[in-house]
């Protein structure tokens, strides 16, 4: 009889295995196309007694069936490797996909390929100024030199007014973002929480694994960071963000509460922590970018905008002194309007976003060298037609002019776009590394339909079994109380 109960106890044993195994298998293909997931493997023991001995009678050891000994995530250490590998990618791909999409935006802000573009308004007024210099009594000629004036001012401030605006939105989107870490590392500190109180209690903790992997790599997506985690802490990670001063965000339960805060001379925003003002963006993810083309690559065009404007403005309004006066090239200040007007600048400001016409009245436009305007004399408006083909920009601040407005114009937008291709271009190559990096680890830890599916059926019939002995057995107990009577 004692050999019988002990027949019944394994089959309870092999039941209540093989129930959890199909569960957990159910759990794998339930999570087929979560990303991230990675597959619970089922570890089957032979069970012993609490203390680990194997019971026995007086013909040998007996045992007491199996048991799931371990449910463990797939991969193992490998697996971890190439989480915290793609978690580094999906930093790297935050980053660069920001600064693609400002690059695109940059580069829609010149749109020199448009009838609107710089590059084709300033030919315009150079076309206009050879009208008047054509007839430079012609009032005509005159007010569309003025209309071509104010459409090139016009779009040097509208220019400008879209770069501060790609700023800006970058402000608001690093404060929206800036919620959402916040939200995250609250939610990995909990899961901690979950699985340090679970590890304690001998319990499985791959599920809260896989569900904090997943939320690292949504934040990763978001701030460049190192996650640690400290085996004796009873599976606790660390969090600390990157950048020139690097901030732990998670530690075991407790999550920081990042802010920000506007500067109220350059309003760019900055990331606080409780201790105070991180010092430097977080060089990476897509809050690193946002800050890298904010703080480096929007002002770098801004100023190059504003090295045009004010060129253009002083050379059109003052002409270029030359150290032998013969060669010396007028500009319109020098000049005499038809009715004798002179002394007026074409152009006021002194930057792109103030760029503006100085003056109204067509008869204004100072074409002539000599006063009372003489029909003809047109030698003002040759000079300013000069300028278009003479270098008048110093672009690196040096002991003379190396380009003209034209010239220092296309390398600004050839340094747009060689920006906007390599932006393009390794934001293309890392999305093949993280696709190759991921199609490994779905290799090495995701869940194949065929593979769980031959599990369901060896378990199930394992379970059958299982139940088919516990029917045996109870049949055969049933004939021994029957010839005991």
């Amino acid at each position: 009889m004692s050999v019988l109960m002990g027949v019944l106890n394994i089959a309870r044993h092999a039941l209540s295995a093989n129930q959890r195994a199909l569960a957990i298998t159910a759990q794998n293909i339930a999570n087929v196309n979560t990303k991230g997931y990675a597959r619970q493997e089922v570890v089957f023991g032979s069970f012993a007694t609490a203390n680990g001995e194997v019971p026995t009678d007086h013909q040998g050891p007996l045992g007491m069936g199996v048991l799931i000994d371990d449910v463990r995530r797939a991969g193992g250490s490998m697996n971890t490797v190439l989480e915290e590998r793609i978690a580094l990618g999906e930093s790297n791909l935050g980053r660069l996909r920001a600064r693609n999409e400002l690059f695109g935006r940059i580069e829609s802000v010149l749109n020199d390929s448009s009838a609107t573009g710089l590059n084709k308004v300033m030919s315009d007024f150079f076309n206009a100024v050879q009208d008047v210099i054509n007839d430079p009594a012609n009032i005509p000629a005159r007010q569309v030199l003025l209309e071509r004036a104010r459409t090139l001012a016009q779009r040097f401030v509208t220019a400008d007014t879209q770069m501060a605006q790609v700023a800006d939105d970058a402000n608001a989107e690093i404060e929206r973002l800036i919620a959402e870490v916040n939200a995250e590392t609250k939610q990995i500190a909990h899961f901690n929480d979950l699985i340090a109180t679970a590890t304690a209690s001998g319990l499985d903790t791959n599920e809260l694994r896989n569900q904090r992997r997943l939320v690292m790599n949504s934040l990763a997506e978001k701030i460049g960071f190192t996650a640690v985690e400290d085996p004796l802490n009873l599976g606790k990670v660390t969090i600390t963000a990157q950048g020139a001063a690097p901030i732990v965000l998670v530690e075991a339960g407790t999550s920081q509460i990042l802010s920000t805060t506007r500067d109220l001379v350059m309003a760019d925003v900055t990331v606080v922590s409780p201790s105070g003002p991180i010092s430097g963006m977080p060089i990476n993810g897509r809050i690193g970018g946002l800050g890298n083309l904010r703080d480096v690559v929007v002002p770098d065009m801004r100023r190059d905008l504003d090295l045009l404007a004010a060129t253009f403005i002083d050379r059109i309004n003052n002409g270029v002194p030359n150290a032998d006066p013969a060669l010396d090239l007028a500009g319109h200040s020098a000049g005499f309007g038809l009715l004798g007007t002179s002394g007026l600048a074409l152009f006021s400001g002194t930057k792109a976003g103030d760029m503006a016409v100085a003056i109204t009245d067509p008869n204004q436009v100072a074409a002539s060298s000599s006063l009372g305007g003489v029909p003809g004399n047109n030698d003002v408006m040759l000079d300013i037609a000069v300028l278009q083909n003479t270098d008048v920009v110093d672009p690196v601040g040096g002991a003379s002019p190396t380009a003209t407005l034209q010239e220092f114009y296309n390398t600004l937008i050839a340094k747009i776009g060689a920006g906007a291709q390599d932006a393009q271009n390794t934001l293309s190559a890392e999305n093949v590394v993280q696709d190759e990096l991921t199609t490994l680890k779905s290799d090495t830890s995701g869940v194949s339909l065929d593979d769980e599916l031959i599990n369901v059926i060896k378990y199930q019939r394992a379970f059958e079994a299982a139940a088919r002995l516990v029917t045996v057995t109870d049949e055969l107990l049933l004939t021994l109380i029957n010839l005991k009577r």
